[in-house]
């Protein structure tokens, strides 16, 4: 297929105060304070269903889907991929970028899921750090591994080691949607020393019909976290957390049987979470989660599982942009322990910066906050921060997707903000750079990482997520910050 040249066009931006999440594809669930335990891992093999890992659709390059560039707008990496872009089909059928991490050899790591002949898989994609697909990496890049009748993969992280850790959901089993968490070596493969079959895979029900995990991490002592939602029948969708000794086993030691569920709004809202960090306090480690979509919201958890009544109101950061709508979807910690988060609220880009007290930060854009509604013409259009980054410099960079004008299509937006919150005019235009696909396709960025440069000392940024026409396919961008 033929390859073109990608183009960047930037946006005019008014400055408001909300941050949010990514509800248009990925649906929160809500939470609230009660911890549930006494749900059982499902090894059921009806479950696990088809556990091998196929290439059954070929892998495609198809940059023709990236609009052609007539001009270079400052932001765009063309060093990467074909003029700064990278994308990839992953057959004939959908495929959905979900999270990314940069491997520390520079190597890009992108989980999403791809439908293949045989049905929704769970998809592993390794790039170059040049944007080439890692022939090494699977069947030519690519590895697809069945979890039950269906599944999503939403989120990886790196062990020390080396190996890749992958959660999400698999549908089909007799709980309903269950959690799953799987363990890859460097290669590729399944991890049999991982799970309690001893095929790299465990899977885990809160008890209800839908459970999902949207975000992972691995502790410095190797257990392993992740977090996502649980729906219950008296209080909606809560959030959800588990931990899993090194082994794949769950950590009795955290909450109730290794499992954490808790009501945040009340009632029968949406509470879900959808980022995840580990951060350091007083030398102790605490795991602090953003996410809902009943108005963006920060919580923190001490290492057995309890909220940390510390930090913020009895545990929680509400109300920072005044939003009945929207979610936080990714949060960062910088230096000095401060958090720093990004989502959306009522359409706008936002982002805040709060201390480890849980108090914003009065330093930083208003009063701890910033909000960035992007507009075309006398349009205000949906725009949506669903990843981030800390550059040295003190800079912080948002991505996620925007629209540029009235029933238009969503494009790759990457803001990025000095130290004190206010937009770089030194980046794109303006602060920000949109990167459209051709013709009607959509981008959908979802995930956000820092790639070192080939020269020592400098950094890229590197956006992934999907281009959307008759069919979506893996898409990445790649910027000088």
């Amino acid at each position: 297929m033929t390859r073109r040249r990608g183009v960047v066009l930037a946006a005019l931006l008014l400055p408001a105060a909300c941050v949010s999440g990514e509800p248009a594809l990925q649906h929160a669930d809500p939470g609230g304070s009660t911890i549930v335990g006494d749900a059982s891992i499902v090894g059921d093999a009806s479950i696990v269903g088809d556990a091998s890992i196929v290439g059954d659709a070929s892998i495609v390059s198809d940059a023709s889907i990236v609009e052609d560039a007539s001009a270079r707008v400052r932001g765009l990496d063309r060093s990467f991929g074909d003029a700064g872009l990278v994308v990839t089909k992953l057959g004939p059928g959908d495929a959905d970028v979900r999270a990314m991490v940069v491997q520390p050899d520079r190597r890009i790591l992108v989980v999403g899921d791809a439908v293949g002949p045989r049905g929704l898989r769970v998809a592993l994609v390794r790039y170059e750090p040049d944007g080439a697909l890692d022939e090494s990496f699977g069947d030519r890049g690519v590895v697809r591994t069945a979890f039950g009748a269906s599944a999503e993969g939403l989120a990886v992280a790196l062990q020390d080691d080396g190996k890749i850790v992958v959660a999400g959901a698999s549908h089909g089993a007799p709980t309903g949607t269950d959690v799953f968490v799987a363990r890859y070596t460097a290669g590729g493969d399944l991890d049999p020393s991982f799970g309690p079959s001893g095929d790299g895979r465990v899977f885990t029900s809160f008890g209800g019909p839908v459970d999902r995990a949207h975000a992972v991490v691995v502790q410095p002592d190797g257990k392993i976290v992740v977090a996502g939602s649980s729906f219950a029948d008296a209080t909606g969708l809560d959030f959800a957390l588990a931990r899993y000794r090194a082994d794949g086993a769950l950590d009795d030691g955290f909450g109730v049987d290794g499992k954490v569920m808790t009501d945040v709004v009340g009632g029968a809202g949406r509470d879900a979470i959808y980022g995840m960090a580990l951060h350091s306090v007083d030398g102790e480690l605490r795991i602090v989660v953003v996410g809902t979509d009943g108005g963006p919201v920060v919580a923190r958890y001490l290492p057995d599982g309890r909220v940390d009544e510390s930090f913020g109101d009895a545990g929680f950061v509400r109300g920072l942009f005044d939003a009945a709508s929207g979610a936080f979807n990714a949060v960062a910690v910088a230096a000095d322990g401060a958090l720093v988060v990004t989502g959306h609220a009522q359409g706008d880009v936002a982002a805040a910066r709060i201390d480890a007290r849980g108090a914003p930060d009065p330093r930083f854009g208003e009063g701890g906050t910033k909000r960035v509604a992007i507009r075309a013409a006398e349009e205000a259009e949906e725009g949506m921060g669903t990843g981030l980054g800390l550059l040295a410099d003190g800079r912080v960079v948002v991505g996620g997707f925007a629209r540029a004008g009235e029933g238009a299509r969503r494009q790759f937006a990457l803001l990025c903000l000095d130290a004190a919150g206010a937009l770089d005019p030194t980046f794109g235009a303006g602060g920000i750079v949109l990167t459209p696909m051709a013709g009607s396709a959509h981008g959908l960025a979802r995930a956000l990482a820092l790639q070192p440069a080939a020269t020592p000392g400098e950094t890229r940024v590197v956006l992934a997520g999907s281009a959307l026409a008759d069919s979506s396919a893996f898409a990445l961008a790649r910027y000088e910050p």
